[in-house]
């Protein structure tokens, strides 16, 4: 029985099954799985019974026989294409190896509590890298810290990229959800890429691209739906459409046109935020009264918080981690999700869970 499997083959498993999460190697068949209660995956549970009524409509009422044939558009469905436009404008470095035999280069950030903060290390990190750099990826919203950058940051990030002829690629698959958040200042709110002038002189518009996805925002993770926006790169988007010659199920495809297109959406959109601001100050009010740092957010489904404060290495971090799923209840250690090693004992846990 052949069970070698090639040497690519080999290396994209030990490299990358290690990073999986635990939750998606195991979900289906863990005998204790519905005793554990899952903070770790970065999902948005608030608004599923809203988005389950947009979804029914959907199958009654649009859902017809041309639907059950090949989509339409070679750079995906036009109807969801022209609905892009009514948008408001963890774990990188596995799928960049698996999917496009990249290596990142991780810029540090020398405070968690200033996101923007890895500014001041781009050069640095530029100069010192041992291969070539072609891109700067930023997740804005930050995962996991949460925030969004503001419009200085984001105009001081495409000077960089414009400065090193490189890309500047945006994964805004968190935005534009905000939500009210005590400590953080008020007016800082989500700023998309695409809001700044890549066409201002001195700019190249052909290396400025956007991700989304109503995975997060609209609590579709269930659906596999995603989308790049490059205004200024024809090739690169004929390049996109190659990749994925298939396209996406129709399904998702209406779904996400059906939402888009809802007359509700502005309520939708406020209600989301709404149930977001009311979970966060659930789980920190819980933080205060067990005197747990956290670092304040308010554009994710998450928060870090620092489950072990006398941690002095990745071990005791994950000793805790480990503790806490012993007694049922699992989260996203930090190490996962790539801080420095002076912030061992902090954790990513999703607070955009269904009450009870």
């Amino acid at each position: 029985m052949a069970t070698e499997l090639s040497k690519r083959g080999k290396a994209n498993v030990s490299n990358i099954m290690p990073h999986i999460p635990r939750t998606m190697r195991e979900a289906g068949w863990i005998p204790n799985e519905n005793s554990i209660i899952d903070l770790s995956v970065a999902e948005n549970w608030l608004i599923r019974d809203e988005i389950l009524e947009i979804h029914k409509k959907v199958s009654g009422d649009y859902l017809n026989r041309e639907h059950l044939g090949y989509p339409k558009g070679f750079w995906g469905d036009p109807e969801l294409l022209r609905s892009l436009r009514t948008i408001s404008t963890d774990g990188y470095d596995s799928f960049f190896r698996l999917r496009a035999d990249v290596v990142p280069v991780m810029v540090p950030i020398p405070r968690l509590e200033e996101p923007a903060s890895f500014l001041s290390e781009l050069e640095a990190t530029f100069q010192e890298a041992t291969r070539p750099i072609k891109a700067l990826m930023l997740s804005n919203p930050h995962n996991p810290l949460g925030r969004c950058y503001t419009r200085a940051q984001l105009e001081a990030c495409l000077s960089f990229c414009q400065a090193k002829a490189i890309h500047l690629i945006s994964d805004e698959v968190f935005g534009p959800l905000v939500f009210d958040s005590p400590g953080l200042p008020a007016d800082e709110g989500f700023v998309s890429i695409l809001s700044l002038d890549s066409h201002a002189p001195g700019y190249d518009p052909s290396r400025v691209h956007m991700i989304w996805s109503p995975s997060k925002v609209f609590a579709l993770a269930g659906m596999r739906l995603g989308c790049t926006i490059t205004q200024a790169h024809p090739p690169l988007r004929d390049g996109h459409a190659l990749a994925a010659f298939h396209n996406v199920s129709i399904l998702p495809t209406l779904l996400t046109t059906a939402i888009l297109h809802s007359p509700t959406l502005s309520t939708l959109s406020s209600l989301n935020s709404q149930r977001h601001a009311d979970s966060y100050a659930l789980i920190t009010s819980r933080f205060k009264e067990w005197h747990l740092p956290y670092l304040p957010c308010n554009a994710s489904p998450f928060v870090m918080a620092k489950i072990a404060p006398r941690a002095r290495s990745w071990e005791d971090e994950a000793a805790v981690v480990q503790a806490l799923e012993d007694v049922g209840v699992r989260v996203s250690a930090g190490r996962s999700q790539h801080l420095p090693s002076y912030a061992m004992g902090w954790a990513r846990i999703t607070f955009a869970v269904e009450p009870g």
